[in-house]
């Protein structure tokens, strides 16, 4: 099933972040991503879904399923994310995790 692609604004606005991202973020290397689990819903959607996902990034199903119930991806798999998501031409930056991971500290 073809998913159809979204814009970054339309990535964003589902995601709840502002039209720009910040000029610069940092973490630490092996901190956790927390992001809400809708928002992780809406980065594995942009894939397709957990099976698509785990296709492109050479893991196991079961590991983007656990990302999804937790609300958090491992900061080890974010670059490879990031890299799959622009070899497939799809609208996410490294500020929009990060970014989203704020915004769930914020709250």
């Amino acid at each position: 099933m073809k998913t159809k692609a979204l814009t970054i604004r339309q990535f964003r606005k589902k995601l709840g972040l502002p039209n720009s991202p910040p000029p610069q973020l940092g973490r630490p290397s092996n901190a956790p991503l927390n992001i809400s689990n809708e928002k992780v819903s809406a980065i594995i959607e942009l894939f397709g879904n957990n099976a698509e996902m785990a296709r492109t990034l050479k893991a196991k199903a079961g590991l983007i399923t656990q990302w999804k119930r937790r609300g958090s991806i491992p900061v080890s798999w974010f670059r490879p994310i990031y890299n799959a998501a622009q070899n497939k031409g799809l609208p996410l930056t490294l500020e929009d995790i990060h970014e989203a991971d704020e915004q769930k500290n914020v709250k």
